[in-house]
């Protein structure tokens, strides 16, 4: 109604052909079905927030109109930002320039291609990199896929530990392949 409220209207057909029409406030179970759906909205943005902020990655997530719907603790350190920069509303084009200064990309996967990814109307395939810190001595893996209202979640993952540890296996296996291949000579020159 233009007060404010809230009328339910019901129609049924009597026995005799007429008709019985059946008006009913309902306002107040409209406010209450409101709060209660407020309160449930809050109940689970509390705990995405809760479970963003718990992933060892730095995850940020976009609307439709490539706007900042939310985000980690996490994604401000590993972009180097300070916290009150990210803030709902914050356009990607604002974070797109922090990562392409804060990372440098392989050749031929540079930042473009993830603004390009971005602003492509319908992403087929998710967006992945791998990138190193400005001064090559961490690695990051950069991650990004849409979402059903048109928008896209992104998450950046510091990747150093791993690509040491399998620098460290193909050295084992160098060396190791190194002293099969000396022992055998060794025992060819024993027989």
């Amino acid at each position: 109604m233009a007060d404010g409220r809230f009328v339910q209207v019901s129609e049924q057909r009597t026995g005799d052909g007429g008709t019985a029409i059946l008006q009913t406030e309902v306002t107040d179970l409209i406010r209450h079905e409101r709060e209660e759906r407020g309160r449930m909205l809050e109940d689970q943005a509390a705990i995405l927030q809760a479970t963003l902020d718990h992933v060892p990655l730095g995850v940020c997530i976009f609307d439709g109109r490539l706007q900042l719907l939310g985000w980690n603790t996490n994604l401000a350190e590993m972009l180097a930002l300070p916290r009150t920069r990210l803030r709902p509303g914050l356009h990607f084009d604002k974070l797109w320039q922090q990562i392409r200064t804060r990372f440098d990309f392989p050749a031929g996967q540079g930042a473009n291609l993830l603004a390009d990814w971005v602003r492509s109307v319908r992403r087929k395939t998710s967006y992945t990199v791998e990138a190193r810190d400005e001064g090559g001595h961490r690695s990051f893996a950069i991650f990004a896929q849409e979402i059903p209202d048109g928008g896209f979640v992104m998450s950046i993952n510091d990747i150093t530990e791993h690509r040491q540890a399998l620098q460290a296996i193909r050295r084992a296996n160098e060396t190791l392949e190194a002293r099969v291949l000396g022992r055998t000579l060794q025992l060819e020159d024993a027989l």
